[in-house]
């Protein structure tokens, strides 16, 4: 999977129908991003504590990736 793709996973994830008179809930798309990049900061974070070497460069890198394409959405 490709960053922007898992970012469009991510998205679509946490994306629900926005607020309507019918349903009275839901989040716009501002909120979904922040949700999703917050998913990322955390996977982040944990691979800052447990990672180590180029596999860590690397997997940061990608997650870094991942949230650049969420702000494309």
């Amino acid at each position: 999977m490709t960053p922007k793709e898992k970012a469009k996973d991510l998205f679509d994830r946490f994306a629900v129908q926005e607020y309507t008179s019918i349903s009275g809930f839901g989040i716009n798309k501002d909120e979904t991003k922040e949700l999703a990049i917050a998913i990322s900061d955390e996977v982040i974070s944990t691979l800052n504590q447990i990672a180590d070497g180029l596999s860590k460069k690397w997997s940061i890198t990608w997650w870094e990736n991942v949230k650049e394409e969420i702000n494309k959405l």
